[in-house]
């Protein structure tokens, strides 16, 4: 029996919050969202990379305001199987609309806003993410963890 490899993932997300609606990417590809971020490389701080990201992806300042938590999340992808860890932050970008979709500058990514009253009722991912954006939109502002293993 062959072992399936194993791949582990650090990744820096923002929550960004609008209007009561919560900032959400996709691959244009998928039908799953998750929060706009990406990859911690290797000797790069969360917050850097996260602000990184975001001026990647949107071309956009982030201005990063509280740590919320992480989320330790496998699935399989290809002949892998994918460890990440999740590091979410409550970030404030001055120069988005709650009414305009950003423009991605990512040709195989794309943005959307979603209303957060139904949160729950999205494909966000990791999974756990809908409950704990919720509590904090609901004023739980202390710092979270949870795991899909």
């Amino acid at each position: 029996m062959s072992r399936q490899s194993c791949r582990q993932i650090l990744l820096a997300r923002g929550l960004v919050i609008v209007y009561h609606k919560i900032l959400v990417a996709h691959f244009r590809d998928e039908p799953y969202v998750f929060l706009p971020g990406g990859h911690i490389e290797c000797g790069e701080a969360a917050v850097a990379a996260l602000r990184r990201e975001f001026h990647e992806e949107l071309g956009a300042t982030a201005l990063v305001r509280k740590y919320l938590g992480a989320i330790e999340h496998q699935f399989p992808h290809e002949n892998e199987l994918i460890h990440e860890i999740n590091h979410v932050f409550h970030v404030d970008i001055p120069s988005l609309n709650g009414d305009v979709v950003p423009d991605s500058l990512e040709r195989d990514l794309d943005f959307a806003w979603h209303p957060l009253e139904s949160i729950i009722e999205i494909d966000l991912r990791p999974p756990p993410l809908r409950e704990l954006v919720q509590r904090f939109s609901e004023g739980d502002c202390g710092v979270w963890w949870e795991s899909t293993l």
